[in-house]
């Protein structure tokens, strides 16, 4: 019995290393966090998208005001920055909402539009090991995600 529970343990975290590890885009995962492509996330009232220039060849689009991606990752304590690779249509497609670690309703854009690029960092601090919930919410329609990097800020 004790021979499948290691067995079963070991495949969850075989499992769970593999969901955020490195894929296309080169954005590795850092040491201490995580990086996790946006269509892996539990998606709601939401779409993929094929984009060839995406990693993975995908972007996510959330439809609806009701409209939410959602992940949970194991985190150490410390502080850590969150950036979200996305791609906005226009300058009035390029804003949406993330909640993290008990920061509710942070605003952050994709700084140009029709390219895949990444928002400025969002720091956060993990007060105790354990897990992290990110949702990244509808703010203006037609903001398409990719790839999110959660890592250990520098000292």
């Amino acid at each position: 019995m004790a021979h499948k529970l290691i067995a079963i343990a070991a495949i969850t975290f075989l499992v769970l290393g593999c969901a955020l590890t490195n894929g296309a885009g080169g954005h590795k995962a850092p040491v201490g966090g995580a990086r996790i492509e946006v269509e892996n996330f539990k998606l709601t009232k939401a779409r993929i998208e094929k984009h060839k220039d995406a990693s993975g060849g995908r972007l996510v689009v959330l439809t609806h005001e009701e409209s939410e991606a959602q992940v949970t990752v194991p985190l150490q304590k410390g502080d850590y920055e969150l950036i979200v690779y996305g791609y906005a249509p226009s300058y009035d497609e390029d804003g949406f909402f993330v909640h993290i670690a008990g920061l509710n309703d942070v605003r952050m854009v994709i700084p140009n539009i029709k390219k895949i690029l990444p928002t400025k960092p969002l720091k956060f601090t993990m007060p105790k090991d354990g897990p992290c919930t990110l949702i990244i919410a509808l703010g203006e329609e037609h903001v398409k995600f990719d790839v999110v990097v959660i890592r250990p800020v520098k000292k």
